[in-house]
């Protein structure tokens, strides 16, 4: 079991200068852009991290309580996010807005508001997260927070040969978005309707 200062010391050895981190029950999240946004992605995953516990609880599973803090690597923007990517993916990072790394059990993301796509950022967090633009994005950080907790909860084993329909139909059962939500999030089981249009 890893002491918070035993995690930061070795999260330096392991990540660019310049991270600060915020801490929430169950997450440690390294951020690299301003504390608020790095607020939201902690209120976010507790969220998930609550009714991802309360649902399988529900229909008689015992996920398990993680065993240290779920890491998660919040950049300033898609370029900084995009030059650790490459190195840690050991893939270019085309197209993609975040991942789960199963070998380092982290979640790679960068602040979605940071370049604009969202109108100006000044206009308050809240405010850009319910610009259409975010539904794609909020539902890709919450199915790979999903995997995250699949793999930390004893639902899944890291590394094991599991079917790619059922890790990424999990993942998809518990990402869809609602912008209409101060988080950006809301449920279970809903449809996600951009994947409904892609299908």
């Amino acid at each position: 079991e890893l002491t918070a200062a035993a995690l930061e010391s070795r999260l330096k050895e392991e990540l660019p200068d310049g991270f600060r981190l915020h801490q929430t029950r169950h997450y440690t999240i390294c951020y690299w852009t301003d504390r608020e946004y790095a607020q939201w992605v902690g209120a976010l995953y507790e969220r998930l991290y609550a009714g991802f516990n309360n649902y399988w609880k529900n229909r008689g599973f015992a996920p398990q309580p993680a065993k240290r803090p779920l890491i998660v690597l919040v950049f300033a923007n898609r370029a900084q996010f995009e030059r650790f990517a490459r190195t840690d993916m050991k893939a270019e990072p085309t197209g993609i807005i975040g991942y789960y790394h199963v070998l380092h059990n982290w979640v790679v993301m960068y602040d979605l508001t940071a370049d604009g796509q969202f109108g100006q950022r000044d206009r308050g967090l809240s405010q850009a997260l319910s610009h259409p633009n975010a539904v794609p994005m909020v539902a890709t950080i919450v199915h790979e927070a999903t995997h995250q907790l699949m793999y930390n909860n004893g639902m899944q084993q890291r590394l094991a040969d599991i079917p790619l329909w059922v890790s990424e139909g999990l993942a998809v059962y518990f990402e869809a978005p609602d912008i209409t939500s101060k988080q950006g999030w809301k449920g279970i089981g809903k449809i996600n309707l951009l994947r409904v249009q892609r299908a």
